[in-house]
């Protein structure tokens, strides 16, 4: 069951059609009755499980109403899209803003979210696998508004809209810290400027054509493509499914570093290991190595196709090879990267994954990367793989690392390892 709230159009309703496509049953919050209806309406005659229900985010009656519709139709909530926002019109010059209207921005698009998803955190609370995605905007970006570079530099300060977005980032990092021992994802992401009815202020006073569609913005949240997406929730340990790592390969910082260089040298830039990683996967001609042990001790190595997915390494594995027997039996691992300016080899565990909500965006992922993965129940299959994948259909593993070194291949060369929490 999932929650999309402003889902009568545009982002939302584009969200909303893809969680109902990947089978769930969706709510189509909206406030006008008639629209969410309509909306729901449709996505029923394309096939889909939609309803609507009326929610006001600045409404405290109709959230609470709302929270009383999901519990008596499933009993719990597996996704809450927290979509709705308003622009409040432009501009909004810091010296001349209408402070009722930027009220009127913050209370939809910050107090909103809040008032929604403490309604909804008894119903997220039952679910397996809860979460919770906000919807930002690229304009939130404080690097980017002062990027001389960058073209958000050059559009007129706003106390109201990029503002708002801006704090809702960071409500985001602190619900992801307050629920992060329960397991809930929480999430932010910026599906990027869509040809929509609320970008029509934006294209006018900046004069910049918008040909994204709303489709498109809607679908990079569920393959990751769009163009600022952040995860917050911090590193949690644990298996698969509730409490899993949530932040993104590039938020983790080491909590120690070590320079091995026997030789006088400085130690390795985290921050260009980490890019450098980064960049490297899915691109299929990187060379990625799984280092197994087997039941007696004696090591096992095997290529793999890896890609990097919500702070977390992903590799596929058929289910009669070697290392996926290892994995079984123990899921301690490692796996050693070949990028551009180091050799790489991360310790942690590896495990099964199954949650088609996961395997989803994975399959996503290495298509992106020049593999046509398809989900196929609970793993993958494609027309062709590496040999020592074995035949299909491939598990998928998630390794979650808690070690790096690196021995640098280009200046200034040198050798560090980097301990994560």
């Amino acid at each position: 069951m999932a929650l999309v709230t402003g889902a009568n159009k545009g982002i939302g309703r584009a969200v909303a059609e893809g969680l109902a496509a990947r089978g769930m049953t969706v709510l189509i919050g909206a406030r006008d009755p008639r629209q969410g209806e309509d909306t729901a309406a449709a996505l029923r005659a394309d096939g889909y499980d939609a309803r609507a229900v009326v929610v006001d985010v600045t409404s405290p009656a109709t959230v609470t109403a709302a929270a009383h519709t999901v519990t008596t139709t499933a009993g719990r909530l597996d996704v809450l899209v927290n979509n709705a926002g308003i622009s409040g019109g432009t501009p909004h010059l810091p010296d001349e803003a209408d402070l009722d209207v930027v009220r009127q921005v913050f209370d939809t698009n910050l107090f909103g979210v809040i008032r929604v998803t403490n309604a909804m955190l008894p119903l997220l609370r039952r679910s397996s696998s809860a979460r919770i995605v906000n919807i930002s905007s690229g304009t939130s970006s404080m690097t980017a508004m002062t990027d001389p570079d960058h073209y958000f530099a050059g559009m007129e300060a706003s106390v109201a809209y990029p503002a708002s977005k801006t704090a809702l980032n960071m409500l985001t990092v602190q619900y992801a810290k307050r629920l992060r021992p329960e397991g809930i994802l929480v999430n932010a992401a910026a599906p990027g400027a869509c040809a929509t009815d609320f970008t029509v202020p934006y294209t006018r006073a900046t004069g910049r054509t918008v040909t994204r569609t709303a489709a498109q913005g809607g679908a990079d949240e569920f393959t990751r493509r769009a163009p600022s997406t952040f995860a917050t929730a911090p590193p949690a340990r644990g298996g698969p499914g509730r409490g899993r790592q949530a932040r993104t390969m590039t938020d983790r910082e080491p909590v120690e570093a070590r320079n091995l260089d026997i030789y006088g040298g400085g130690e390795l830039a985290w921050e260009t290991v980490r890019d450098a990683l980064v960049a490297a996967l899915p691109k299929m001609e990187t060379p990625v190595f799984l280092g197994t042990a087997r039941p007696d001790g004696r090591p096992h190595a095997a290529g793999v196709g890896a890609q990097w997915y919500e702070g977390d390494l992903y590799c596929t594995s058929g289910p009669g090879t070697r290392k996926s027997g290892d994995l079984a039996a123990n899921p301690a691992c490692t796996f050693s990267i070949r990028t551009p300016v180091a050799d790489v080899v991360l310790e942690g565990d590896a495990r099964r994954v199954t949650d088609p909500a996961v395997l989803e965006p994975v399959a996503a992922g290495y298509r992106e990367g020049g593999w046509p993965a398809q989900v196929d129940g609970d793993a993958l299959t494609a027309p062709f793989s590496a040999q020592s994948a074995g035949p299909p259909p491939w598990h998928v593993f998630r390794f979650t690392f808690h070690t790096v070194v690196a021995v640098g291949i280009t200046e200034p060369f040198g050798a560090t390892r980097w301990r994560f929490a």
